[in-house]
């Protein structure tokens, strides 16, 4: 009884608290209710949605097989097109090639002999060879013959040219420059067509000089003995030196390499005779122009004498020539 009693006490608050729940949920019914539609509204548009795409799926689907099947119906069709293209121009080519040997068939059998033509061309080639063959011999008979008459004529040429030179042939007691001694050191004697040029000068020779004697063969190892000068009285090296500053002396008084002729012909030399003359030449050199000379010869220099000679042509009776006209002497230019 006493939990009746307690319990009949609690049910005033439990009524309360269900009728202010009650109220609070009949306040939200606006709200729940305008969730709901828009619950109910978002699952309707997704379903919609779904079955759309389901939908655009398929299509695409059924497109790309139905593309699929137009492309390879396309392309049975290009396929055929080329085929047909392709086995046209193969049997085209092969009509034409076909064409090609039974005209040159009918050409050679009934046409043109081919075999006659090959013949012709053979003979023709044979009679070539033998054109050819005839041409080269008589070519090389002509440079034959033409080779022979050069060399007869170079020798010739060749003996008319030594002919004259028998003063150069040896002698028994004298070797020629052509038979020197020195000629294994040098590299042998000169020669031509294989043989010595001293047999050839002594056959060019023999008819008018009569038999020589036989050459005296001297030995290449030893210079032999030192032969006299042609001043015997005077040492070698003493008649070198005088003809040496002869020359010298001479080439630097000269004006010219040759004698100088004035116009005057009797009027007397003015100097002494030079290294042609019998006496050798001595000119007015003083002591200090000769130690000047010597040490310019040392040096390897040309030696010009400051005091040169003077010349007066203001006497001779005419110009002077420097050309004269052929077959006429200088000196017959000074008149």
């Amino acid at each position: 009884m006493a939990k009746l009693a307690h319990l009949a006490l609690l049910v005033p608050p439990l009524l309360d608290n269900v009728l202010s729940v009650l109220d609070f949920a009949e306040s939200k019914r606006p709200f729940e209710t305008s969730s709901a539609a828009r619950i109910q509204a978002l699952f309707r548009a997704h379903k919609i949605r779904k079955g759309l795409r389901s939908l655009l799926r398929a299509t695409v689907h059924v497109q790309r097989l139905w593309r699929g099947y137009l492309g390879r119906r396309r392309f049975d069709t290009y396929r055929a097109h080329a085929d047909e293209a392709l086995r046209k121009v193969y049997f085209t080519a092969a009509a034409t090639e076909i064409q090609r040997i039974y005209r040159g068939h009918l050409s050679r059998v009934h046409i043109h002999s081919f075999y006659a033509r090959k013949a012709y061309l053979q003979a023709v080639a044979s009679r070539s060879d033998d054109v050819n063959r005839a041409n080269e011999s008589t070519l090389h008979e002509q440079l034959v013959k033409l080779e022979h008459e050069q060399a007869a004529a170079a020798t010739a040429a060749f003996r008319k040219t030594i002919q004259g030179m028998h003063h150069l042939v040896s002698t028994h007691s004298c070797a020629g420059i052509y038979n020197s001694p020195f000629s294994a050191v040098v590299g042998g004697k000169p020669s031509v067509a294989g043989r010595p040029l001293e047999d050839h000068l002594r056959e060019t020779t023999k008819d008018a000089k009569g038999a020589h004697k036989p050459v005296i063969q001297r030995s290449t190892n030893s210079l032999g003995s030192t032969k006299m000068t042609i001043r015997a009285s005077e040492p070698y090296l003493d008649e070198r030196d005088r003809r040496m500053r002869t020359e010298q002396a001479s080439s630097a008084l000269r004006m010219s390499k040759s004698p100088f002729f004035t116009a005057v012909k009797q009027r007397p030399v003015s100097r002494q005779p030079t290294l042609n003359a019998s006496e050798p030449f001595h000119g007015a050199f003083s002591a200090a122009d000769r130690r000047r000379e010597e040490k310019a010869m040392r040096a390897g220099e040309e030696f010009v004498e400051p005091e040169q000679l003077e010349v007066d042509f203001s006497n001779a009776p005419s110009n002077f020539h420097t050309a004269i006209k052929r077959q006429h002497l200088f000196e017959e230019t000074l008149v």
